[in-house]
């Protein structure tokens, strides 16, 4: 085996005839892994060559579905729709960046090995995105002054067989799933008091899979602040056999059960969106947009 395929940074020497640089190790140490699994991959470690460069890319597609999936995902917790759009602006304008950097190091000088150190570029970069979108994920907080919606307490994707103990009020619910019937219960999570309080029927609902990266349905919760507390509401969103989307939207406290507020089902879908005081809904081809309390207007 060629000895450039052993690490990034012996690639950068044969490519460049120049000795590693700190940030060039920094990046070994990243990728050299990928490269040694490329190497034992029989699919593309026998024939070697250019092959290599094909299975980190092979590997970068997949660091680019998480990518997609952290934005998408990332850009419902934000109410402004301001904060939505500079999201996705700079998620293009990094896809810009290193589309062309990465097409720099592979024209120089336009070799195999430049070939091989271009699809580094691009797992390494991408590798580097996902560090970076921490600061919004882990460390950031949308600037949502009047409601919020709770990723942490929420799921995306098909939630049978999730439990999850909630972080905004005394709850744990669970999602049952039993002979294709799929149920919502409700409980106390307090020490001397797990009794059920309630459940909603999830009846028909076919959910997207949770890895898909731009899915949007699930079950999610929403914190409302008043002049002195906070109110809690819990919605659904699936699929129906029909195409149809559904929407079913609940008020929650800590004793009593669900209590439905609101019910959407459009025939040909929509997209919804937790903004700064309201639950909207636009149905897909239509100017109608339904918000939360229940009333028709203009697109927004």
């Amino acid at each position: 085996m060629i000895e450039f395929y052993r690490s990034l940074a012996a690639a950068l020497v044969l490519a460049a005839g120049a000795v590693p640089s700190g940030a060039a190790h920094a990046v070994e140490r990243d990728v050299s892994h990928d490269v040694r699994e490329c190497q034992e991959d029989p699919r593309f470690g026998e024939t070697g060559g250019a092959m290599i460069g094909d299975c980190l890319l092979e590997i970068s597609e997949q660091v680019d579905a998480e990518i997609k999936r952290i934005i998408a995902r990332s850009a419902k917790a934000y109410c402004r729709k301001e904060d939505r759009s500079l999201l996705v602006r700079t998620q293009s304008n990094w896809q810009t960046y290193r589309q062309g950097f990465c097409e720099l190091v592979e024209r120089s000088p336009g070799n195999t090995p430049a070939y091989v150190n271009s699809a580094a570029c691009m797992l390494s970069a991408g590798r580097k995105r996902l560090a970076d979108l921490a600061y919004i994920v882990d460390y950031g907080q949308a600037n949502c002054p009047y409601q919020k919606l709770l990723l942490k307490d929420s799921r995306f994707g098909n939630p049978a067989g999730v439990s999850v103990e909630m972080s905004s009020m005394p709850l744990t619910w669970k999602a049952r799933a039993q002979d294709d019937k799929l149920t919502l219960e409700f409980s106390r999570n307090e020490r001397s008091d797990d009794s059920l309080i309630g459940n909603v029927e999830l009846t028909g609902c076919i959910f997207c899979p949770d890895g898909k990266e731009d899915c949007d349905d699930g079950v999610f919760f929403t914190e409302t602040y008043g002049v002195n507390s906070a109110n809690h509401s819990m919605f659904y969103v699936c699929h129906m056999a029909d195409g149809a989307r559904r929407l079913e939207q609940f008020h929650l406290s800590g004793t009593l059960g669900p209590f439905k507020e609101r019910e959407v089902t459009e025939e040909h879908g929509f997209a919804w969106s937790v903004d700064l005081r309201e639950l909207k809904v636009v149905p897909t081809n239509s100017p109608r947009t339904l918000i939360r309390p229940d009333r028709a207007g203009d697109a927004q």
